[in-house]
């Protein structure tokens, strides 16, 4: 997965596994310096996009199960918006 996680600029990677997300900065190797937290459950599939055109990538996820998304506008934990 990839996206501008913070809105500056460049796209960094993400890695999303069993409920928990994992992203960098930038498309490099190292440790994930743009957060680490829950948003999802496991099974759940992951989709990353700039949902309301601010130029920053927000994180969601799809209940295959009832065939509805889950968004966030920002990539960080908390309530679909």
């Amino acid at each position: 997965m990839c996206g501008n996680w913070a809105g500056v600029g460049g796209n960094g990677i993400g890695v999303y596994f069993d409920g928990t997300w994992y992203l960098r900065q930038t498309a490099t190797p190292g440790t994930p310096d743009a957060g680490i937290f829950s948003y999802g459950w496991p099974g759940a599939k992951p989709v990353a996009g700039d949902w309301n055109g601010d130029g920053r990538t927000g994180i969601g996820v799809y209940d295959t199960h009832v065939g509805s998304f889950w968004l966030r506008n920002s990539a960080d934990a908390g309530a679909a918006a």
